[in-house]
C-alpha cells in the first residue's frame, strides 16, 4: 500500500482567508497612519520653525546687530520664511513654503532679535506666540511656539480653538 502524497502549497481557501484578514486590518490601520503622518510632518516642521528662531536669536547676539524672521507671504508662516539683516538686503537663511494644507499664523509678520538676544519691539512680560494648525482625522490639532520678551522660547500642542 502506498502513502499518500501531501502538497506543500496553500488552497485557494487558505489564500483567500488570508487575503481578506490581511485587507481587513490593513482598513483599521491606514487612518491611524495617516494621522501619525500628519501628526510627524507638523512636529517637523515646528522644530524647522524652532531652529530658525533659535538661529536668528543667535545670528544676533554674534554680528551685535538685529536679526529679523519675516513670513514670506503677510503673516501664514506656512509660505516659508527668511532670516536675514533688516536693511542690509543680506539673507542668512531661507526656508521654503511648507508641503500640506496647514496654516501657521502669528499676530506679527516679523520677528526681531536685538544684539542681546531679545525680542525687539515687545514689552517687559509679553510673548509672541506662533500657532500651526493642522487637520488629523476627526479634530484639529495645534503646535505652538511661545517666545517671551527676553527670547526664550517654549513648545507644545493643544486642540485648535
Amino acid at each position: 500500500m502506498r502513502a499518500p502524497k501531501y502538497s506543500a502549497a496553500f488552497t485557494l481557501i487558505e489564500l483567500m482567508v488570508t487575503l481578506t484578514i490581511v485587507a481587513i486590518l490593513a482598513a483599521i490601520a491606514i487612518p491611524s497612519f495617516q494621522t501619525f503622518f500628519v501628526s510627524s510632518r507638523a512636529q517637523t516642521q515646528t522644530a524647522n520653525f524652532v531652529e530658525a528662531l533659535n538661529y536668528a536669536r543667535s545670528e544676533a547676539v554674534r554680528r551685535a546687530v538685529n536679526v529679523e524672521l519675516a513670513a514670506n507671504s503677510g503673516s501664514n508662516w506656512h509660505s516659508g520664511w527668511v532670516v536675514r539683516v533688516p536693511g542690509s538686503g543680506t539673507n542668512l537663511r531661507v526656508q521654503p513654503a511648507f508641503t500640506g494644507d496647514a496654516t501657521m499664523t502669528s499676530m506679527p509678520s516679523t520677528i526681531v532679535f536685538n544684539n542681546l538676544g531679545q525680542l525687539s519691539g515687545v514689552n517687559a512680560g509679553d510673548s509672541v506666540t506662533v500657532r500651526y494648525c493642522f487637520a488629523t482625522g476627526n479634530d484639529n490639532q495645534e503646535r505652538f511656539v511661545v517666545i517671551n520678551h527676553v527670547g526664550h522660547l517654549r513648545s507644545g500642542r493643544q486642540v485648535c480653538p
